[in-house]
């Protein structure tokens, strides 16, 4: 049976035959890749040979072989687009954009397109971190096959990597162990199956590597000697390896990032030290032994370890070097135990690193290196005429440390014979030749050929002008967070003699780059940055260039120098002169697919104010938009969620009044389509100093509103509580909601219950009332970690009963209620434990009826800080059950909180709680005005079901019914078939 290889070498042989392409989109589904197969079919959709009836069939397909709903995606995450993408096999719920006030676009440009947050230069990857929090959906093991590598140099070492492994949640056939062993050391019986070898792993030959490591495997782990491990590493590794195969991720001891506010959680650790990591220039320089994990594909690719190096430090920052410079994301994972650090390299070892690692802070100086920093590439065609003063004005440079990479398009000239007469002797001058394949396809050669940091485009008719090199380079030396810079330039003719200066838009905008390619010559990026994208389209003739450069500009910011660095030359024989008649059409293909890559093709599409004037584009409003505010999706699930269903074809966005306002003023048609969703009242009236300070900052709000309103708004109020907890100006959040209630058009209910403690403080009528319940958290974070891996993790004890509070410590939550029922628990139940987890925002303890004794102290374990998404399973997981003694509450997330993670609660019997639990043996109801006693009360009799073992089964009831919640269509309270309620 044929390999992709063998296809892909077809391919390459045959560029033009686009019928290539799908075979190998066939096999890669046989092969069980349906994601790859999706990534190769997208790279002919344009194809003109293939034709969209035949591209939609292979995409439905494509679509029956990606994972079903509720397991984890098989669309691997190689850049923020892949997260933010709607498209098969990447179910994940990205973060909402948002619109500032006074938010400036170009002329031509919908104010109101709210582009997400991108992201991706360096070692950025907060997608990554948000896309593991919405993927897992239990405590099954994660996908993958694990190879761990060891070096082992003491019996005791074996003995404790052994008990190490028994602990780690891998299923028998999933994971294979090499021990590299120093000596000749008992072989006692070990957990997985063990292949024994002598030396180091970086000593073997390249290919053993590679056959001996990725063989059968998908992730490779790297154990250095002495290093410890959790019980939770090879688990937290694969699922963040089942998101990604572009990562490396180094073992940093816990007791090395340990502060005195820090618990000893790794889950919590992780995040510490990734966000640490996150702007960290040069995080391959930290990478300093052979402790971490990589994915097999990626180790593969990158060819293994380089033998060359005697000290095991050096060989691990080289390797995780290339790994960075390849688009892959260094992210490090905790470890409770010590990860042992090598001894310092010596002389040689540095010095060929500096060789291998062209980067800023290891080679300082210029000159010439094996891997130089710099490289310039050109896509050639019938180049014989200009190819050598092209690559002449390269090397004729004030730099030394860089390479010319050229790819012969096929062709039928002299070009070939022209580079081997010129620069045959040169070592910088490096070439490919294909056949034919066309500009898109000989980019990509010319660029894969690369070895540089810095990448430089250079057209085969063109030259650089003097300095050029020295100036881009230099300026993304000192800039770590631009991804490309470029110059402006000026044509020339034939003979070389000077036209005119080209177009040159003056500051780089990505919102001006959506209407037209601005990102001029001379132009030089990131090789990491470019891995990051798709690559050059091959399925297109025109707009090759603007395609690439649209897709870096949502990885990594741009900028412009304004000078005259480059010379284009104009001859007529142009591949944009040649192509024109392709061009507009082009145009429109690259802008709509950035449009979807964004996530912005459901709610944009390319528009043509003049149809005579097909280049100049803008784009149009496909459907409804919304305006929420607060915005609090960045850090709190719940907008997004309540939202997921409407995604499909309303923009939500996040949005102050103000803004709001100015979007409807600039689009006055669509202003029956625009609503403002309005949630919390709070964030408007905290800030207050006094009374009448909150009442002229609600009077202006209102005034707004009404403004919106006037202009053809709609407004929707969401009530989360009947006045905000610990509001010190009721009176006029009162006054303000019942003027709100009146301009709405409709107000939002979370629980149809829970309306008669509305309209005990304002009434709702009821034709503007729509109730759609709040749904639960089920995949949304992290659960994973098993009932004693918690309580190890937290220092408690297995017979520990453990009541949990998580969340804020405030006043209106009951929280010293809730210890005072716990102390009168403790005096006939010792072994009771109050778990507490959140930011304390006032003295918990200070209003006692007594001080606590040295005995309740103990019993009282309290985490007073933010509890992170991460986390939330550790304290969770440690817990018989849930307490929630709130003093005032309309709706209960964190009781949809605890039943998502299958853990019984005990809250207060309000209408939303009633109506949840009741029918439902998933935890207790009491009446919070009976304050002490009842809380008491409820806390004794969920203990005695503890004793009487029925506790799994509330917590599997309490799961089934979280899964059974659902989140609802956001739509069905927009009210746009009805005509907005005037103000």
């Amino acid at each position: 049976m044929i390999t992709l290889a063998q296809l892909e070498a077809e391919a390459m042989a045959s560029p033009r035959n686009h019928w290539l392409r799908l075979e190998a989109v066939l096999l890669c589904l046989r092969q069980g890749q349906p994601a790859e197969a999706l990534r190769r079919l997208e790279a002919v959709a344009h194809s003109p040979q293939i034709g969209p009836g035949v591209i939609a069939s292979y995409q439905a397909l494509i679509a029956t072989y990606l994972a079903p709903p509720g397991q984890t995606p098989l669309y691997q995450l190689r850049s923020a687009p892949d997260y933010h993408r709607p498209r098969s096999g990447n179910r994940f719920n990205p973060a909402l954009p948002e619109l500032r006030p006074q938010h400036a676009v170009p002329q031509g440009f919908p104010f109101d397109m709210a582009m997400p947050a991108m992201g991706g230069v360096g070692n950025e990857a907060n997608f990554l971190t948000e896309a593991a929090n919405q993927t897992v959906l239990g405590p099954a093991p994660p996908q993958g096959r694990l190879h761990i590598v060891a070096q082992i140099e003491t019996a005791a070492e074996l003995t404790a990597l052994a008990r190490a492994l028994a602990k780690q949640s891998l299923c028998p056939d999933q994971a294979q162990l090499t021990v590299f062993i120093a000596a000749d050391l008992p072989q006692g019986p070990m957990p997985l199956h063990t292949r024994w070898q002598k030396g180091k792993p970086w000593h073997l030959p390249r290919s053993e590597q590679i056959n001996l490591f990725t063989d059968n495997a998908d992730v490779v782990l790297f154990l250095g000697p002495g290093t410890q491990l959790d019980s939770t590493l090879a688990e937290r590794a694969l699922r963040y390896f089942n998101l990604s195969d572009a990562l490396l991720m180094p073992l940093v001891a816990l007791g090395d990032i340990r502060t005195p506010d820090t618990p000893p959680l790794t889950v919590f650790a992780d995040r510490l030290v990734q966000k640490a990591w996150h702007g960290h220039r040069f995080p391959f320089r930290a990478v300093k032994s052979l402790n971490f994990a990589v994915s097999a594909a990626r180790f593969r690719q990158l060819a293994g370890f380089e033998p060359r190096f005697a000290a095991e430090q050096v060989c691990a920052s080289e390797f995780a070097f290339r790994l960075f410079e390849s688009g892959g994301y260094i992210r490090p994972l905790a470890v409770a135990g010590d990860v042992a650090q090598p001894q310092t390299a010596g002389d040689v070892d540095h010095a060929l690193y500096r060789q291998l690692c062209p980067n800023i802070w290891d080679r300082k100086e210029d000159g010439r290196f094996e891997i130089p920093k710099i490289s310039i590439y050109i896509p050639a065609y019938k180049a014989a005429r200009y190819i050598t003063q092209a690559v002449q004005s390269v090397l004729s440079q004030d730099v030394e440390d860089l390479e010319v990479c050229i790819a012969d398009d096929g062709s039928p000239d002299s070009t070939l014979s022209m580079l081997q007469t010129r620069f045959g002797d040169d070592p910088r001058v490096r070439w490919v030749s294909r056949r034919n394949g066309g500009i898109g396809a000989a980019s990509n050669a010319a660029v894969q050929c690369a070895r540089g940091t810095y990448i430089g485009q250079l057209d085969s008719d063109d030259c650089l002008k003097p300095g050029a090199i020295r100036r881009l380079a230099s300026y993304l030396d000192d800039h770590p967070q631009i991804g490309c810079v470029y110059s402006s330039c000026e044509r020339i003719d034939a003979t070389g003699a000077y036209l005119k200066d080209e177009y040159s838009y003056p500051t780089f905008s990505h919102e001006k780059m959506l209407l037209t390619s601005i990102a001029h010559h001379f132009r030089m990026f990131r090789r990491q940055v470019w891995r990051r994208s798709e690559g050059f389209r091959t399925d297109i003739v025109n707009a090759v260039d603007y395609d690439m450069y649209l897709k870096m500009a949502e990885l990594a910011p741009f900028h412009h120098i304004e000078e005259v660095l480059y010379q284009r030359r104009w001859h007529g024989a142009n591949t944009s002169h040649v192509h024109e008649v392709h061009q507009t059409s082009n145009t429109h293909i690259v802008q709509r697919a950035a449009l979807e890559r964004m996530g912005l093709s459901r709610y944009w599409d390319v528009h043509l104010p003049d149809p005579d004037q097909p280049r100049r584009v803008s784009y149009k409003r496909l459907g409804k938009r919304v305006f929420f505010w607060p915005d609090y999706s960045r850090h709190n699930p719940y907008q997004r969620l309540l939202y997921a269903t409407a995604r499909a074809d309303v923009d939500f966005i996040g949005a102050e009044i103000d803004t709001a306002l100015q979007a409807i003023k600039a689009d006055p048609g669509a202003s029956g389509q625009t609503v403002f969703h309005l949630h919390w009242l709070n964030k408007l009236l905290e800030p207050a100093p006094s009374a009448e300070a909150a009442t002229e900052l609600a009077e202006a709000f209102l005034a707004k509103l009404r403004r919106f309103k006037d202009l053809g708004g709609r407004l929707v109020w969401t009530i989360h509580n009947t006045v905000s907890h610990d509001m010190p100006w009721a009176a006029v959040e009162i006054a303000l909601a019942r003027q709100i209630i009146a301009l709405a058009d409709k107000v939002h209910l979370q629980s149809a219950a829970s309306l008669p403690e509305v309209e005990a403080v304002y009434s709702v009528p009821a034709q503007k009332r729509v109730v759609l319940p709040h749904g639960a958290y089920c995949g949304y974070y992290p659960d994973f970690m098993t009932r004693d891996c918690a309580r190890e993790a937290l220092g408690l004890a297995p017979g520990d009963d453990v009541i949990l509070f998580l969340g804020q410590i405030r006043p209106y939550k009951g929280v010293r209620a809730l210890v005072e029922a716990f102390r009168r628990l403790l005096h006939d139940r010792p072994q009771a434990l109050l778990l507490l987890g959140g930011q304390v925002k006032d003295d918990l303890l200070a209003s006692l009826s007594a001080a606590l004794t040295p005995a309740e102290q103990a019993r009282l374990h309290i985490v007073g800080r933010f509890i992170d998404d991460a986390e939330l399973q550790v304290f969770f997981r440690a817990a018989d059950f849930a307490v929630f003694p709130y003093s005032s509450v309309l709706t209960s997330g964190s009781l949809l909180l605890s039943v998502s993670f299958g853990v019984p609660a005990v809250v207060p019997a309000v209408g939303m709680t009633r109506e949840v639990m009741e029918g439902h043996d998933i935890g207790l109801l009491y009446d919070a005005a009976g304050e002490v006693p009842a809380l008491e009360t409820a806390l004794r009799a969920m203990c005695a079901r503890k004793d009487e073992g029925l506790l799994p089964a509330m917590g599997q009831a309490s799961r089934a019914l979280a899964e059974s919640l659902t989140w609802g269509d956001f739509r069905d309270a927009l009210n746009w078939d009805h005509p907005p309620v005037q103000s």
